[in-house]
């Protein structure tokens, strides 16, 4: 997951300069949507369930100053077991 980050990171300091919105997208198991939510309580969350119920599709919008503080909610959501980043 470092190399993808590493190129994420790269495209976003090329495509943006100063404050932009981001859309972050994951997938969580149900059971633990409370954790990821609890990690990043100040955000707006729009969720979706899977066809089967056990999964959630999560996204949500944020201002944020840079590409690092992107990575930085990557890498401190990456700790919610089985949650994907998209």
């Amino acid at each position: 997951m470092v190399k993808e980050l590493e190129n994420l990171k790269a495209f976003l300091d090329l495509e943006f300069s100063g404050p932009f919105e981001y859309l972050f997208k994951f997938i969580v198991p149900c059971e633990q949507v409370g954790e990821l939510k609890a990690k990043l309580p100040d955000v707006k969350w729009q969720s979706r369930a899977s066809k089967n119920g056990r999964y959630l599709s999560i996204s949500f919008k944020k201002l944020v100053q840079n590409s690092s503080e992107v990575i930085d909610i990557y890498q401190g959501l990456s700790t919610v077991p089985g949650i994907i980043s998209l």
